[in-house]
């Protein structure tokens, strides 16, 4: 215990562990060193905001991503029938995975076409959809402007049912059957 004290001591009066002083110009106001083990010069630290770009990648090393791209989209020559055609790898991928599952009936290959294809149509069906509702809005924005302030209700739009206006027809048609009713 005594000696951790006396070098505790002898840090706030200067000096090494050893008992040594520290080199001129080395110490803070408390009497302990500047610079030293831990404590690296002001001069090597790195500044704020330099501008370096540290913990990147290096220039021209390339990752998996841009790798396996290249690669997906490498021409290869595939035979199909007798005759010789260039595809991408990509390209072959698919056709082998379609030949694996229909011709030589591998499940697994039916499975992957089959949930591929399902991707496709709900795709598809997605892409209809946000068609459909863009298509309907252009609609009622362009009725609004013709009519000006005039609200467009549903009945000019193709739904008497909705709080539209009864029509003609059904008017006439309901007191005959109450007058025949009553016949």
């Amino acid at each position: 215990m005594s000696d951790d004290r006396e070098k505790a001591e002898a840090a706030r009066a200067g000096r090494r562990k050893d008992g040594l002083p520290f080199k001129e110009g080395n110490t803070r106001e408390d009497g302990s060193y500047a610079v030293g083990k831990y404590r690296t010069p002001e001069s090597g630290k790195f500044a704020v905001g330099d501008g370096r770009k540290r913990g990147r990648r290096a220039k021209g090393v390339r990752n998996v991503d841009s790798d396996f791209e290249e690669e997906f989209n490498r021409r290869v020559t595939v035979t199909e029938g007798g005759k010789k055609r260039s595809v991408s790898k990509g390209r072959a991928s698919i056709i082998r995975l379609l030949d694996n599952g229909y011709s030589k009936g591998q499940t697994a290959a039916i499975i992957e076409i089959d949930r591929r294809h399902q991707r496709l149509l709900e795709k598809k069906a997605a892409s209809q959809q946000r068609t459909v509702e863009a298509d309907a809005a252009l609609l009622e924005a362009y009725i609004k402007e013709m009519l000006g302030q005039t609200s467009a209700g549903p009945h000019l739009l193709g739904d008497p049912e909705e709080g539209g206006e009864p029509s003609a027809c059904g008017e006439a048609e309901g007191t005959d059957e109450e007058q025949s009713d009553e016949d």
